[in-house]
């Protein structure tokens, strides 16, 4: 897109739909690993850590007081754009998790991750294709009838991309390539030409709620 399309491309890659998953990074996880910033307190007997270890992320959960750990799981991947907060997902061979900590924006903090229990060290939780769908503009889902947490790692492509909403574009590519001259665009899904009613739909396919 990028080729003929560069200002659109340049103003889609700041926007919270094409930020909505990452790989995990220093740059992509927005919450603080520096000392004094990198806790969170689950409850009286619990704290969780994250820790930067040569560029690799990390939660690490320990009895208070005490540094050794409970568990210690890699941040792997990112969900959410960060405006309003994010989630992390852990790697186990194949299969995607769920981290318990997740970073909430309007307090700039560590936060227990929505749906899981505040009072008690929760197991990492699997993360289905629902999930995937909505965060990713591709995913492709290898468990049994695609309702279990087993993903090809080589086969996503991170969040929302221009492809999403308007369709595959190689047809529209080799088109426009061979007549450059031609100024409407085809092959393409365009918004302004649905029906209110449908572009709702294609909205309602992640934020109906």
């Amino acid at each position: 897109c990028i080729e003929c399309h560069s200002d659109i491309y340049a103003d889609h890659v700041k926007t919270a739909h094409y930020q909505t998953s990452a790989l995990a990074d220093t740059i992509s996880v927005s919450g603080s690993f520096e000392k004094g910033s990198n806790r969170y307190p689950l409850n009286d007997s619990v704290d969780f850590n994250m820790l930067n270890e040569n560029n690799s992320l990390f939660q690490k959960a320990s009895f208070s007081g005490s540094s050794k750990p409970i568990s210690k799981f890699k941040i792997d991947l990112v969900i959410g754009s960060g405006t309003k907060g994010q989630s992390y997902l852990n790697w186990s061979n194949d299969s995607l998790y769920q981290l318990q900590v997740s970073y909430f924006a309007p307090t700039d903090s560590w936060a227990n991750s929505p749906g899981m229990l505040s009072e008690i060290l929760n197991l990492p939780r699997p993360v289905n294709a629902k999930c995937m769908e909505c965060h990713t503009t591709f995913s492709k889902n290898t468990s049994l009838y695609g309702m279990g947490n087993r993903y090809e790692k080589e086969e996503i492509i991170y969040g929302i991309d221009c492809e999403r909403c308007h369709g595959p574009s190689e047809k529209h590519v080799v088109f426009h390539k061979k007549n450059p001259g031609f100024l409407e665009s085809r092959y393409m899904i365009k918004y302004d030409t649905l029906s209110r009613q449908r572009r709702l739909d294609a909205c309602a396919l992640c934020h109906s709620g």
